[in-house]
């Protein structure tokens, strides 16, 4: 269990965990801005809060994220609240850090700490813990992991072996409370939650970031809170960056606000600019235009009213039409009136003349109607009379039926009656076999003999199978030598080849990835696109020279590597290679999507630096190889030489400040490597050995005696398999004429059986045959029964259908004769039709130009009624279409004119052909022009008073974004540039104290001026804070960054500013973590010296609230300054609490009997004797530095 010991200080009283007082509603608030006027822009835009950045999203059981999560964006922006003013008792300011407690927190099992209201040395070895105090305050106020740059889990500080974490972290509250808030989170592993309460009581992450907000605590900037991990990010901070966390840091809330307003309302006026950027040499040009297209425009609009008119005339003709059409109709009607009375006067004059016809034609009508009616009753006799017909012709076909049927029957009885005579001789026939000898059939006599011949035909079978396998061996011996000696041929005559040189040599390097790359080359269609072997024999050296450069940068895996160039074809080469072939020594690399063949500088720049070209421009190949070898082994980026390099580390590092890394200069190979986080590099040098594969010698010729030695080694053992493959074929054949024999001999002992045993079977079956032709015999006898049986009964129908047909041919006579009568009544019809048609056809002759005159009247009639129908339908539609016309005409503009002169009674289809005839002539005047062009020209003019519009509303929002911007302007500029003075004067007094000098200004950019001289305006999301330093007398002020100073410098300068915003900082206290690592002991001992003049400063002359109480805390107020070594005689101000932390991985267990208090009070008294022994005082004249024991 670690342990800490502090100085002895006045420790306000804690608040006790079962005190449940609400000490969080004692929160200021200060005054919000008044709302802007509605009409101009929005000032006010929501600030960042605490802890709001993105990423953070710790699951805790109230809330999701941690204490920082950001606020409601539907609710409208808080003013962030400021620290109290005031010093509570102690001496803390309210919101500094009274107590830390810590249980199962990263390595600490229980700790509590005790910090002073002022300065906090945190002091002890690496790795005891120091930075672990960081870590609890930043995650016991609320914020998340991701503001320390170390675990990015909330479950990764609970300590190895625990299931939860618990952080206590007691605040000094205001001056008016009589106990101090308590914030206590517990982390749990599992999940990566945690919970919160305040003063013993539940909160969520929201309400933790308020209260913490309310005391002006900043974890998430870097000006307040710079953990071990942050420190090169702080140094990182952009100027614009330093800007915002400065103001954050030290300035009021409101001045975030107001920037990030003058921000915003900058950038929408920039839009705004941009937006109308052109708009008024727009306008000009259009009304340019506008003017020159006027003179064109009022003639095509003359055109366009006399083509309206012409329009308007030939859409109004189905009036005109309708109304001539009408008087037309008037004159038909009058003519049917008339022609009608003329055919009733012409009736009434010929009436007695006709009466005579008339009454001969009665009489025609008359013996018509008796024709008909007699000619009726004749054809229904003579339906009868065929009806009786044909049941006379049923009724003999019947008969006939039957004697057929009946013929039937006796040929029937014939064939029965053969059947039975052939039934009787078998029978007879079969008696006689089963009185001769019988058949004998011995089963068990063939069975034998056929059971010994297939025992010989299976011992047959056996040997056969077994020569079989005997003989595989020997026959795979033939193929496996075969294939060697083949393999071995090959090899031979690919010796002159460079590629068989190059597999010979791939061969001595790994006979597996030559195995390999054999089975790639018979199988490329498997795969999606080629696989490509390895560089070794797929690459070549574009010059030999260069040959053991190029090798130098290869190592064997990258020799022997496969390059694929898609995941599913490495997936196959993989399984293929790996899993089904079982090899091992096998790299198979993926082709990358881009071709990265981008060199750091051109050939020329290269060679200018005595290189002589780059990997890549010396070895030739398919395409994703070289992209591979350019990813994987920096081809594209690594020079090479024949040149010996005879140049400095500095060029070294120019070359790698050009980004060659690697280069082959000569015989030596160099490598760089730059750690960044130490600004360091170190250069390795190697050898470069002769090529190896990539070589113009020989190959060794031992290998081809070796290949002819042993192709004739194997061909010997071909001819010895070859003889052991004969014996077998001898064996084979005798075997299977043997089989072949012993089948013949089953076959020949089956057919002997299976004819004795049929004869035999015949034999028994006689008794069963001769009882069945006896059953047949006494069939045939039944049927002759029954066929007797038939025949009678088809005499008996015979006798019935003769009497039917009798009866049936009596009816016919009676209809023939009923027929023969009605025959001679109609003919008598006929013959007096005939004559009545006679004498009216004479009458007719007699008067027919009476008759004709009057068919011809009738006739006009006639016409003149379908004409008026015709005329009256038409007459309708015309109406219709011209109540329609009428109607839409009277709804078009324009249309008055027109319509009044058409409705004049004496207006006739003629004047309207001769009106368009006039419209259209005047059309045709205007010819040539733009049909589109009026259309144009209102476009234009809508468009010309549009621009106008936004325009004028452009210069009034940009008024209005001037006016805005000069608002917020006037208040947030003059207490920056207060600020900046203020932190300013502080920085440069540090410097001063240390002989070297400072200074902090504002850089305000400004745009550049308009087209027209006009200002531009300011770029507020530019500006930003330039830090000067000096720190030699020779030198002027300069910029400070990471190529004019060293890293002491800028550690120097990080930790005065961050003392300068110290008493301008509304918070309650701030950290930082091992700020001095990169300081020299000067250095170090001189910014400790100012840091203890700054934390320790008193509060006598320092302003008090309306209580008496001081404000500003003393100083700078809390502080913390965490450091794993501190330098011998250092400054001590009463104030300091220096808290050494000495815990380790196995404590004893009386560490709690170690007391530093006594530790120190021995020290001084020792001191003090020596002092008085020496007559010297050791203590530092000035009193600016304090023996910490004396």
């Amino acid at each position: 269990m670690p342990s800490l010991s502090a100085g002895p200080s006045t420790v306000p009283r804690r608040r006790s965990r079962n005190d449940l007082g609400d000490d969080s509603d004692h929160i200021d608030s200060s005054n919000a801005i008044p709302a802007p006027n509605p009409k101009r822009p929005r000032f006010d835009s929501t600030e960042e809060e605490p802890g709001t950045e993105e990423g953070e999203n710790e699951d805790d059981e109230d809330d999701q994220g941690d204490a920082s999560a950001s606020q409601d964006s539907s609710q409208p922006p808080a003013r962030r609240s400021t620290a109290h003013r005031g010093i509570g008792p102690g001496g803390y300011k309210p919101g500094a850090i009274v107590r830390i407690k810590v249980t199962n927190f990263v390595t600490y099992t229980s700790a509590e700490f005790h910090p002073g209201p002022k300065l906090n040395m945190v002091i002890g070895p690496n790795g005891t813990g120091k930075s672990t105090l960081v870590c609890a305050i930043c995650l016991g106020l609320g914020w998340g992991p991701q503001h320390l740059g170390r675990a990015k889990d909330l479950g990764e500080f609970v300590k190895h072996g625990c299931a939860e974490a618990i952080i206590e972290i007691e605040l000094a509250g205001p001056p008016k409370l009589t106990s101090n808030p308590v914030i206590c989170r517990t982390i749990k592993r599992d999940g990566n939650k945690s919970s919160f309460t305040i003063n013993g009581r539940n909160a969520t992450p929201k309400q933790v970031a308020n209260f913490v907000q309310s005391f002006a605590i900043q974890v998430d900037n870097l000006c307040q809170f710079l953990p071990q991990d942050k420190v090169a990010e702080f140094a990182a901070l952009s100027p614009v960056e330093l800007l915002h966390s400065t103001q954050r840091a030290a300035a009021e809330p409101e001045m975030t606000r107001w920037h990030n307003n003058l921000k915003d309302l900058r950038q929408k006026q920039k839009q705004l600019e941009i937006e109308n950027r052109g708009d008024n040499e727009t306008l000009a040009n259009l009304k340019d235009r506008q003017e020159q297209q006027r003179g064109e425009v009022e003639n095509m609009r003359q055109m366009a009213v006399a083509q309206e008119k012409m329009e308007l005339l030939e859409f109004c003709r189905p009036l005109v039409e309708y109304r001539e059409y009408h008087k037309k109709f008037e004159k038909i009607k009058e003519l049917k009136a008339r022609v009608e009375q003329e055919e009733e006067q012409l009736k009434a004059e010929l009436e007695p003349t006709l009466q005579a016809v008339t009454a001969k034609q009665s009489y025609v009508d008359k013996i018509v109607l008796l024709r008909n009616h007699r000619r009726q009753r004749f054809q229904q006799l003579s339906t009868v009379a065929s009806s009786c017909e044909q049941k006379l012709k049923d009724l003999t076909s019947s008969m006939d039926d039957l004697d057929s049927q009946i013929g039937a029957q006796k040929k029937s009885s014939q064939k029965h009656k053969v059947e039975a005579t052939q039934a009787q001789q078998k029978v007879n026939k079969l008696k006689r076999q089963l009185e001769e000898e019988a058949v004998e059939f011995d089963a068990s006599h063939y069975n034998e003999q056929l059971r010994e011949k297939r025992l010989a035909l299976r011992d047959f079978g056996t040997k056969l199978g077994d020569i079989k396998v005997q003989r595989v061996p020997s026959h795979d011996k033939h193929k496996e030598l075969s294939k060697q000696i083949e393999a071995a041929e090959a090899q031979l005559k690919n010796l002159d080849s460079q590629m068989g040189q190059q597999e010979i040599r791939l061969q001595q390097l790994s006979t597996e990835t030559l195995e390999a790359y054999q089975w790639v080359q018979n199988n490329q269609a498997r795969f999606e696109k080629p696989v490509i072997g390895p560089p070794i024999v797929t690459c070549s050296i574009t010059d030999p020279k260069y040959a053991d450069s190029i090798e130098a940068l290869l190592s064997k895996n990258d020799l022997l590597a496969f390059t694929v160039q898609t995941r599913k074809d490495f997936r196959t080469l993989q399984q293929q290679l790996m899993g089904q072939m079982k090899l091992h020594d096998i790299t198979i690399k993926t082709s990358p999507l881009r071709d990265n063949r981008e060199t750091p500088m051109s050939g020329q720049e290269l060679r200018q630096l005595g290189f002589d070209g780059w990997a890549k421009d010396f070895i030739s190949g398919p395409d994703p190889v070289i992209a591979s070898l350019c990813m994987e082994n920096r081809f594209s980026q690594t020079a090479i030489g024949l040149s010996q390099f005879r140049g400095e580390q500095a060029e070294i590092d120019e070359l790698r400040r050009r980004k060659v890394t690697t280069f082959v200069a000569g015989t030596q190979l160099y490598q760089t490597n730059y750690r960044a986080e130490y600004n360091a590099s170190s250069t390795s040098i190697k050898a470069v050995r002769p090529a190896r594969f990539w070589t113009t010698q020989p190959i060794d010729t031992s290998i081809k005696e070796t290949l002819l030695q042993n192709i004739e080694e194997w061909k010997g053992k071909i001819e010895d398999v070859e003889a052991e493959i004969q014996v077998f074929k001898d064996q084979f054949a005798a075997a299977v004429k043997s089989y072949k024999e012993t089948e013949r001999a089953i076959e020949a002992i089956e057919e002997e059986k299976a004819a004795q045993q049929s004869a035999h079977t015949k034999w028994l079956a006689i008794p069963a045959l001769i009882s069945q032709e006896e059953a047949k015999m006494k069939n045939l006898h039944e049927l002759f029964a029954e066929v007797r049986e038939q025949v009678a009964a088809y005499r008996d129908q015979q006798d019935k259908i003769a009497m039917q047909k009798a009866e049936a041919a009596i009816a016919y006579a009676d209809a023939a004769e009923a027929l023969r009568l009605a025959s001679e009544e109609f003919i008598k019809v006929e013959v007096w039709h005939l004559e009545a048609s006679s004498d009216l056809k004479t009458l007719q002759d007699k008067f027919a130009d009476c008759t004709r005159l009057l068919d011809q009247k009738a006739l006009e009639v006639r016409k003149v009624g379908e004409e008026f129908i015709e005329g009256r339908e038409k007459g309708r539609t015309l109406l219709r279409a011209a109540k329609k016309t009428n109607k839409e005409a009277q709804q078009r503009p324009n249309s008055d004119e027109v319509l009044q002169t058409i409705q004049d009674m004496a207006y006739t289809v003629d004047n309207l052909n001769a009106d368009i005839e006039s419209q259209q002539a005047q059309v045709r005047l205007f010819v040539g022009g733009n049909s589109n062009v009026i259309k144009i020209f209102e476009d234009r003019e809508k468009q010309i008073e549009r621009l106008e519009a936004k325009l004028s509303d452009y210069r009034r929002d940009l008024a209005e974004y001037d006016n805005a911007i000069k608002e917020v302007r006037e208040r947030w500029e003059p207490r920056l540039d207060a600020l900046i003075a203020k932190i300013s004067d502080a920085f440069g007094d540090s410097f001063a104290r240390i002989g070297c000098a400072g200074q902090v200004s504002l850089d305000k950019v400004e745009a550049e001026p308009g087209p027209n001289g006009e200002p531009g305006g300011s770029e507020f999301d530019q500006w930003s804070i330039q830090i000067h330093v000096k720190f030699r007398e020779n030198e002027q002020l300069s910029i400070l960054d990471s190529h004019r100073q060293s890293g002491g410098e800028r550690a120097v300068s990080t930790i005065f500013y961050l003392m300068a915003l110290q008493s301008l900082s509304a918070s309650p206290f701030r950290v930082v973590d091992e700020i001095n690592q990169g300081m020299d002991p000067r250095n170090e001992r001189m910014v400790h010296g100012r840091l203890v003049d700054i934390a320790c400063d008193s509060d006598d002359d320092g302003a008090t609230d309306e209580d008496g109480n001081p404000v500003g805390g003393g100083g700078g107020g809390q502080y913390f300054l965490i450091t794993p070594k501190l330098l011998s005689g250092l400054s001590y101000k009463p104030g300091m609490r220096v808290l050494c932390i000495y815990s380790g991985e196995h404590m004893p267990e009386e560490y709690a009997k170690l007391d530093f208090g006594r530790a120190v009070r021995k020290m001084r008294a020792i001191n003090e004797k020596n002092q008085i022994a020496m007559g010297e005082s050791r203590g530092i004249t000035n009193g600016s530095q304090v023996n910490v024991y004396g």
